[in-house]
C-alpha cells in the first residue's frame, strides 16, 4: 500500500495525518463513494477528497471499496459479519496494520497490495 496517494478516511480525532497536521475544523461524511460511479471515476472523487484534506478538513468515508480503503490514513473494520452479526470493531489502524490481521478485509487489502484480483480474498484471511 506504500506509494499510494494520501488517504480519504479520517485519522482518529487529534491524530496527525500522513503529510503532517491534525484534523482540521470541518468534518465531511461521504457514504457509498462508489455507488453509481464507474470505477475510473472513483480516483477523481478520491482526488477531490484529498483536496479537502489538504485544506485542513477531516474527511470520513464509509466505504466498501478496497482501493479507497487502501488509500486511507486510517481504517476501521467492522464485523465480524454483516447485519446482526456485525457492528463490532474487529480491526483498526493504517491500511498496512489492518492488512496484517485475520479479517476478511485484511485479506482483501493484502490481495490489493499484491496486485491480485480481489475475488476469494476472504480465504486469505483464514490462512
Amino acid at each position: 500500500m506504500s506509494g499510494r496517494s494520501r488517504g480519504t478516511a479520517a485519522c482518529p480525532p487529534g491524530q496527525p495525518r500522513r503529510g503532517g497536521g491534525v484534523d482540521g475544523p470541518a468534518e465531511r461524511l461521504q457514504r457509498g463513494l462508489q455507488a453509481g460511479l464507474h470505477p475510473s471515476d472513483i480516483q477523481r472523487v478520491v482526488d477531490a477528497l484529498d483536496m479537502l484534506l489538504d485544506s485542513g478538513n477531516t474527511v470520513v468515508v464509509a466505504e466498501h471499496d478496497i482501493p479507497v480503503a487502501a488509500s486511507a490514513d486510517w481504517v476501521i473494520d467492522l464485523g465480524p459479519g454483516a447485519g446482526p452479526n456485525g457492528g463490532a470493531v474487529v480491526a483498526q489502524g493504517t491500511p498496512d496494520t489492518v492488512a496484517g490481521g485475520d479479517t476478511p478485509t485484511a485479506g482483501y487489502l493484502r490481495r490489493y497490495a499484491a496486485g491480485l484480483p480481489l475475488l476469494d480474498a476472504s480465504e486469505d484471511a483464514r490462512h
